[in-house]
């Protein structure tokens, strides 16, 4: 199904929040990764968007629900792109991109096994592709993904287009 272009435009890219373009929320029940993203995005060549410098803005929105468990490393998520016609992949973790975020401490004691034990963890995101992921700045398709862990969302296509 195709979705309405417009709902990307003025998405808060980088951010964990429902916005328009999120997906609708599959349950309490269901674990996974779900994304959606505009079927065509352009790019000018030389042109720079956002507060990272990325090439063009290529929302990738979703909702990502988990079940809370210790034992999993402390990985972040990927996002990748697949370039449909070399069959070329492209793939970038989603970290911090600030250079200095501040955190404050934690003041509590960590988590037990037996706490998190049945609990799930949900969220909402809104990531810039082109922020995370080193792809060329020239026309292409690409199928794109995310992971995070053994979970794996739906792919969506994204024509990347150059305007003048």
């Amino acid at each position: 199904m195709d979705i309405d272009p417009r709902i990307f435009l003025g998405v808060p890219l980088n951010t964990l929040s429902r916005s328009a373009c999120s997906p609708p929320d599959p349950g309490p029940a269901w674990r996974g990764i779900v994304i959606r993203a505009p079927s065509r995005v352009t790019f000018r060549r030389g042109e720079t968007v956002g507060d990272h410098g990325a090439f063009t803005a290529i929302p990738i929105c979703g909702y990502l629900a988990i079940d809370v468990r210790l034992d999993r490393p402390s990985e972040p998520a990927k996002l990748v792109a697949r370039d449909r016609n070399t069959g070329r992949v492209f793939s970038g973790a989603v970290v911090e991109l600030d250079p200095s975020p501040e955190l404050p401490p934690p003041d509590e004691p960590p988590l037990t096994p037996e706490e998190v034990q049945g609990t799930a963890g949900a969220t909402y995101f809104n990531y810039n592709l082109a922020d995370y992921v080193p792809l060329p700045h020239v026309a292409a398709s690409y199928d794109i993904h995310a992971e995070l862990w053994e979970l794996r969302s739906n792919v969506v296509t994204i024509e990347l287009l150059e305007g003048s």
